[in-house]
């Protein structure tokens, strides 16, 4: 098998409710590529679909390791973080996310949401802002 055609697998297996196997193919095609952090983001997304938060972070932080200029790596945590209701750890990837690619507009409104449910109004409001690209 190929690294992609065991990412599809993951994804069969994660739509099919059946994470340990998600978990399976997403190793083995992160074998088959360790040193390309796009194979750790994908793997990401593919164990958060099936409910294997934890794994998840665990690829996002080998991958941003391999690229720690990609923005998507602390997007993708803080995405992780509000979904567990981890707000402060959700502020912290999401703020570095637009301090490392500032025109990130999704980061901007999710960083708006996390301010939001953080009481946070005036963040929340120039981060609105800023998403909306003003």
């Amino acid at each position: 098998d190929r690294p992609q055609s065991l990412l599809i697998k993951a994804n069969d297996a994660a739509r099919d409710a059946r994470p340990a196997d998600t978990l399976t193919y997403v190793e083995r095609a992160i074998e088959f590529d360790a040193l390309n952090p796009e194979m750790y983001h994908q793997g990401a997304i593919l164990l958060s679909s099936a409910g294997l938060n934890k794994e998840a972070r665990k690829q996002l932080f080998k991958g941003w390791e391999y690229a720690p200029q990609d923005a998507r790596f602390p997007y993708s945590l803080g995405l992780l973080a509000a979904e567990s209701n981890d707000l402060q750890s959700a502020v912290g990837y999401l703020e570095e996310t637009v301090a490392m690619q500032p025109d990130f507009y999704r980061a901007w409104y999710n960083l708006s949401l996390a301010y939001s449910k953080l009481n946070r109004a005036e963040d929340a409001q120039r981060a609105m802002q800023k998403a909306q690209g003003q």
